[in-house]
């Protein structure tokens, strides 16, 4: 059962319900003990990884001090190349071994090696809740009474796999297209939308919040004073941002094109052809229209689907 803290927490959170869950479990823990295990919050880019996680620091109370019965501070540090050095530079430059604090570690999959081994340390379990690191010439009290430790990855799989054993995921869902709607809704409360807008609208999010949040901000800004959304200002935005069916861009269009004119292409074609890398070109293209079911991998090369091949067709058409 949900206390009212935990309702409070997560009432601006859409969808989500699994995770909410498990959260809600950890403040219960926190509100008993004043400890939560090291978290991870794993989804693809632009579903709300660290979104969540600023929710979820709103329950983190103090427990000591004049700031007791205030939230935690949250420190977030990006961890694109981060070393040992850098993060405990930062640590030391703002004393967070000695205050209550959460730390995020954001995009946690690009830290360097020589800092997970030192996390290991850090978040080494026992009983008493607390390890000692030594950098340099101080020595460095991390209570996890004091110290909340979360993660946030779009690809777990790239961790450092010790490191993943220390942590407690929180795996992110996609968002169903209702989930988008009302996200949309919540951003636009005083606009009332023309039937079928928003349905067609969340047929481009690729089931993104991130997106949803976006496409709110384009619709205030072309709204203005009024209140009124209709399917023809739908069309007119999407004209004058071009906006492609199923929120295609440019080059996985490309992608399709190349396909229908050279049936079972390799990935280095692709790659050639579109001036990317073959990672980049697997990554940031198939991986899309792979997933909406436009494009076929075989044992043969890259093809399109029947669906790729109506795709295609509707352009023209259009």
């Amino acid at each position: 059962m949900k206390t009212t803290t935990e309702i409070d927490i997560f009432a601006d959170v859409v969808g989500q319900e699994k995770a909410k869950s498990k959260l809600g479990f950890f403040l219960r823990g926190h509100q008993n003990t004043g400890v939560v295990p090291a978290l991870i919050f794993s989804a693809a880019k632009g579903v709300g990884k660290t979104y969540l996680a600023k929710e979820f620091r709103k329950g983190l109370i103090q427990r000591e001090g004049e700031d007791k019965g205030q939230r935690k501070p949250l420190h977030i540090i990006p961890c694109t190349k981060l070393g040992r050095k850098g993060f405990f530079d930062y640590v030391i430059k703002n004393r967070l071994w000695e205050k209550e604090v959460a730390i995020l570690l954001d995009e946690a999959h690009g830290m360097r090696d020589e800092l997970a081994e030192s996390l290991l340390t850090i978040l080494q379990p026992n009983a008493e809740n607390r390890n000692e690191y030594t950098y340099d010439d101080y020595i460095l009290d991390f209570d996890m009474k004091r110290i909340t430790w979360l993660f946030a990855t779009s690809e777990v799989h790239k961790l450092n796999k010790p490191l993943l054993d220390r942590l407690e995921r929180i795996d992110l869902e996609e968002y169903k297209p209702y989930h988008l709607v009302e996200i949309i809704r919540r951003n636009l409360k005083t606009v009332d939308f023309d039937d079928g807008v928003l349905e067609d609208v969340v047929t481009i999010l690729r089931g993104n919040a991130r997106s949803a949040q976006k496409m709110a901000g384009h619709f205030k800004s072309y709204l203005g004073n009024l209140t009124t959304f209709f399917m023809e200002d739908w069309i007119a935005i999407k004209k004058a941002l071009g906006i492609n069916p199923m929120g295609l861009t440019p080059l996985e269009i490309r992608v399709l094109q190349i396909l229908k004119e050279h049936k079972e292409t390799s990935l280095t074609r692709l790659a050639a052809v579109t001036g990317m890398s073959p990672e980049a070109v697997r990554q940031d293209l198939e991986m899309n229209l792979q997933k909406i079911d436009l494009l076929q991998v075989t044992t043969a090369g890259r093809s399109l689907t029947v669906q790729g091949h109506n795709y295609l067709e509707s352009l023209v058409a259009a």
